[in-house]
């Protein structure tokens, strides 16, 4: 926690180019089969979109690790928020970026608060938010179990 400074960049995650077979198999794993996301006729025909789309929790997902990779094995992911503003399709490279944007210490506990963003190849930047991490203090070793806190 000590090493962290307010403005600092985390580590970007790169996927793709993504596929639809991405799609599928990660419908697959969360069973959310919305046609939307692996059947094109349908997508386009039905829904008028240009393309089938990439599932938002996919795009959740690649934020989440990036917050995970930045907080580290000893670190805790405690909070997410995200917002999604648009869409991306498959043949899209997305990039997860951050920043620190807050650090504070709280019952002993040193949080960090970091903006996150997701953008494709066009320039897009198709979702934004926000994540709270609780990383170690220099010595310390954080708790396996938290108390629940109120939303």
């Amino acid at each position: 926690w000590e090493d962290i400074d307010v403005g600092m960049s985390l580590q970007e995650v790169v996927k793709g180019p993504m596929t639809t077979s991405h799609l599928v198999r990660w419908a697959a794993a969360n069973g959310n089969y919305a046609r939307i996301h692996w059947d094109l006729p349908f997508a386009q025909l039905h829904q008028g979109l240009p393309n089938v789309v990439v599932n938002g929790s996919l795009k959740n997902q690649y934020l989440g690790q990036l917050l995970l990779n930045f907080a580290g094995e000893e670190g805790w992911f405690k909070r997410f928020y995200v917002e999604h503003r648009g869409m991306d399709f498959p043949g899209d490279v997305i990039t997860a970026s951050g920043t620190v944007t807050a650090k504070e210490e709280a019952d002993g506990f040193g949080y960090v608060t970091c903006q996150v963003a997701l953008r494709n190849g066009r320039g897009e930047q198709t979702a934004s938010g926000q994540g709270k991490l609780v990383l170690p203090k220099r010595g310390q070793s954080l708790p396996l179990v938290w108390e629940a806190e109120p939303w």
